[in-house]
């Protein structure tokens, strides 16, 4: 579905080199501390930024702006939504429609209000979880066949997060959707995602399985990230001899691996 080759983008003070493959219907993660190099990347697969060198091909479409038919393929939330202040969710809803010819008009306002977004509301008035609620909710309301999510849980608390990034699962299983989800949070990926691509300085340090990746938490420490929490109470356990089946990243995984181990 998406391949770089050899890209490479400069900036004054930065500089991205990535080679890779996403292919469809899996959740890829990237995690990154700040100015690594992810929303970067995003933007070049996106065709807002233009690489220096290398080719990026997404649906077939290689190098430049994407054309229509593939922007169609693509439903996208980025830490800035794009619409006004003034809108309402009422004016989002009739944009929408007009941007895509296969919105889901009832899924949008079943989803609004499972989501608790009010309708008659000026966005200039929402909270940052609510913005990022809404940010989510246009990228998912059309047959696309790739999502990417930058920061898609920022300002949300705990159950806010696991409400929207169950959503997105969901629609991953049942419309076997392809996911690139950009994250702050380890636990977020170590529950979520399948592959984990971490990036630093513009380079890929890891490419892996969350749990392949997080088994390096003291490189990941070296290059500023930490791993999930379960993942230093694991290692914990494991110091003091407790031998548990399996190697748990997320909490559940914990709770389950305790309980066989019994």
């Amino acid at each position: 579905m998406i391949t770089m080759q050899n890209v490479r983008k400069k900036y004054k003070d930065f500089e991205l080199e990535l080679s890779l493959e996403i292919p469809e219907g899996r959740i890829t993660g990237f995690v990154g501390k700040n100015g690594a190099g992810k929303s970067t990347a995003i933007k070049l697969i996106l065709g807002l930024v233009k690489p220096d060198a290398g080719k990026i091909c997404v649906f077939g479409n290689e190098g430049g702006e994407l054309p229509a038919a593939v922007k169609q393929k693509i439903g996208v939330s980025l830490t800035e939504s794009g619409f006004s202040s003034q809108f309402t969710v009422e004016d989002v809803w009739h944009i929408l429609a007009k941007m895509y010819p296969d919105f889901q008009k009832d899924f949008f306002d079943q989803k609004c209000d499972v989501l608790k977004l009010p309708r008659k509301k000026k966005l200039k008035e929402f909270s940052t979880g609510m913005k990022a609620k809404l940010r989510v909710l246009t990228a998912i309301s059309h047959k696309a066949d790739l999502l990417i999510l930058d920061e898609p849980t920022a300002g949300l608390d705990p159950s806010g997060r696991d409400e929207i990034l169950d959503l997105v699962a969901k629609l991953h299983k049942e419309r076997k959707l392809t996911v690139i989800l950009v994250s702050h949070s380890m636990e977020d990926v170590a529950r979520y995602v399948e592959r984990l691509i971490v990036m630093n300085h513009g380079t890929v340090a890891f490419d892996a399985t969350p749990g392949e990746v997080f088994s390096h938490y003291k490189e990941l420490e070296k290059i500023g990230l930490m791993a999930p929490r379960v993942t230093y109470v694991m290692e914990g356990l494991a110091r003091r001899g407790v031998t548990l089946p399996h190697n748990a990243i997320t909490v559940q995984e914990a709770v389950d691996s305790i309980l066989q181990a019994r």
